[in-house]
């Protein structure tokens, strides 16, 4: 399957559709409910390629130099693969 490589970021969109659903948007909004101790997100807005801004969604550790960093288009398609997973 196609999940995040990221292993805590993995755990922590499981842990946050269990308890709140499956829906994209509400697990995104809800992500920094469900952190663990030090953990952050962030959501702010970056260029793409096309140089246009769009959401991007970072997950800082307490012991990341730089955060986990994934576009909100790319958040939502692979959320499909976590449905599955549920």
């Amino acid at each position: 399957m196609k999940y995040f490589p990221e292993k805590r970021f993995h755990e922590l969109v499981l842990r946050t559709m269990k308890q709140e659903g499956t829906d994209w948007n509400t697990v995104k909004r809800k992500l920094n409910h469900h952190t663990k101790d030090d953990d952050r997100i962030k959501i702010i807005e970056v260029p793409n390629h096309e140089g246009e801004m769009r959401p991007q969604i970072q997950f800082y550790t307490e012991d990341s130099i730089e955060p986990y960093k994934v576009m909100e288009s790319t958040f939502k398609k692979k959320l499909t693969a976590y449905r599955k997973h549920i």
